[in-house]
Formats: C-alpha cells, structure tokens, sequence
C-alpha cells in the first residue's frame, strides 16, 4: 500500500477492500504519512512502531 497521505478514511477503506486474512502481511512502500501535519494515522504508525509491529 501506498500514497495515503495520511488520509486515516482512504486507509481503513484500503484496508476493508484488501480484506485481510490472518496468514496475509501488509507492505507499506511508501508515502502513508503526511509529514507536513500532525495526522491521527501518523500517530496509529507512530505507535504501530514502539510495539514493535512497524519497521522502517
């Protein structure tokens, strides 16, 4: 998945449409956040990366 822009409602509609299964992995390649302001899917990857869940 990529170019999301930090849109969080383009991003969970991604997600609904891929409609994962528990054996699938998901790729980020790029762009998912908009650095040039403060966006709640900023602070989900944000998160998703103390966890340990998210590299980079």
């Amino acid at each position: 998945m990529s170019d999301i822009h930090g849109d969080l409602d383009r991003f969970q509609k991604m997600l609904k449409e891929i409609a994962f299964s528990d054996a699938d992995v998901l790729y980020v390649l790029g762009d998912v956040i908009d650095y040039r302001r403060r966006s709640r899917l900023g602070r989900i990857f944000s998160s998703l990366r103390s966890k340990g869940s998210y590299s980079h």
